[in-house]
């Protein structure tokens, strides 16, 4: 029991983080349940519906500006260390590592308001190589369309609606008033049409009809221009829509904001308690630890535009390369670099989409490129053994990334490894990295 409790403490600071956060976040957010669950960013109302309020307006913003990547931005060497802004859940599938990972954002639209750090908090439960990693991961999005920043940009010029806005609620407001009033003449000509005292009641009655059906047929075509304006407006409302959009988005990256990312990961054994063993007669237990690997990361990402992304990651890792009694943490740092650009849309008409609008989504193929780099620092100290055996490792990764829809995308790469390890020549290997990402949630 003594070593699983030295496990527990190991892995400490991830419960307390979420602790704090979620206390803190909670403490602050609304009490009434019914507005805590509203997104920021709810979808316009369906035509049918009525008119957006001011406020309204304000809440169909999109919901989250992502990465142009569709996978790890350091595919090859640190893919499992960085927990990357997703939806509110996420799966994320390695071919070649037979691994996976569900990342999860509790706090993404359970609060009301967008907070920072506390929105882009991120949980994530990951498997490689048969070794369960757990993650906590946030990050400083001045980009994000539902910061106190992107509802600035969202209502200018001044904060007015936009114009086809004021015009769908004017055109409600005739509607109301014409069919108000043809409610008004119906009950109108069924009092006229009421059985008559004598003859020259009878006339009276008849000219009396004459007349509403007239003044009937007179509103109906009013009211059917009405209509008929409306759904014009509804069609030339998704292209004004994805216009405003794109202005909007190209606001947001022209500031040229860096997104700053936090995020602490540790890895566990597949042995987490039992009975001692030592199947190489040693006399050292060759279970003896349930922590593997610890990291520490800051990731930094610049959108240079909206079709080019760069992108880099500075990791603090330390790495037991064996459960046995005596083994020690090797002590690894580690850089990225990554750079990609969106070469192809798959869809020229995407501004008018839902996925669009939703959270800026653009279908497209992306050529991008990663160098990695990571150290072991004390090689040479007693019980250490360096991941995979080496003192440095390099790797020069080309990907491609095909992003098809929001909840479906593809990678495919050809990393490049440059080694040099602890004992022996260098060496250079060719080789493929294959991700699939899947947004498994969102609010509807």
């Amino acid at each position: 029991m003594h070593r699983m409790s030295r496990f527990l403490y190991s892995i400490l600071p991830i419960g307390v983080i979420v602790l704090a956060l979620s206390t803190s976040v909670m403490a602050q957010a609304p009490a009434d349940s019914t507005t805590q669950g509203t997104p920021a960013c709810a979808a316009a109302p369906p035509a049918s519906e009525a008119p957006p309020t001011t406020d309204q307006v304000q809440r169909q913003s999109p919901c989250r500006a992502g990465s142009i990547f569709s996978a790890a931005e350091s595919p090859a060497v640190f893919s499992d260390v960085r927990i990357r802004g997703t939806d509110l859940l996420e799966a994320s599938l390695s071919v070649e590592d037979k691994g996976g990972s569900l990342t999860y954002a509790p706090l993404l639209y359970t609060l009301r308001d967008y907070r920072p750090l506390a929105s882009e908090l991120r949980l994530r439960l990951s498997q490689k190589d048969n070794l369960t990693a757990l993650g906590i991961g946030t990050q400083y999005n001045p980009l994000s369309p539902r910061s106190g920043r992107g509802k600035r940009e969202w209502l200018k010029p001044g904060g007015a609606q936009p114009p086809l806005q004021q015009l769908q609620i004017l055109l409600a407001k005739q509607k109301t008033i014409h069919e108000t009033e043809l409610t008004r003449l119906r009950g109108a000509f069924r009092e006229a049409s009421s059985v008559p005292a004598n003859v020259a009641d009878a006339e009276a009655k008849r000219e009396q009809q004459r007349m509403i059906v007239e003044e009937i047929v007179r509103v109906q075509r009013d009211l059917a221009a009405v209509n008929a304006e409306s759904a014009s407006l509804v069609a030339t409302d998704s292209k004004v829509a994805g216009k405003r959009l794109q202005e909007f988005y190209q606001r947001l990256l022209s500031a040229r904001l860096p997104v700053v990312g936090f995020a602490y990961n540790a890895t566990l054994f597949t042995t987490l308690e039992g009975s001692s063993v030592d199947a190489d007669k040693d006399g050292l237990n060759d279970v003896e630890h349930r922590l593997k690997k610890q990291s520490l990361s800051i990731s930094i990402d610049s959108r240079l535009s909206e079709r080019v992304q760069l992108s880099g990651l500075v990791v603090r890792e330390w790495d037991r390369g064996s459960a046995e009694a005596g083994t020690a943490f090797a002590d690894v740092t580690g850089l990225s670099l990554s750079a990609g650009r969106i070469i192809a849309i798959l869809d020229d008409k995407y501004a008018d989409s839902d996925a669009y609008h939703a959270n800026l989504f653009i279908p497209s193929v992306v050529l991008g490129g990663a160098i990695e780099w990571r150290g072991c620092g004390n090689s040479s100290a007693a019980g250490v053994i360096c991941p995979n055996g080496l003192q440095r490792l390099t790797a020069v990764t080309p990907f491609v990334d095909l992003k098809v829809t929001p909840t479906v995308q593809f990678r495919i790469g050809a990393p490049v490894r440059f080694s040099k390890p602890v004992s022996g020549s260098s060496g250079t290997d060719l080789g493929f990295v294959t991700a699939f990402t899947l947004q498994l949630g969102q609010p509807k």
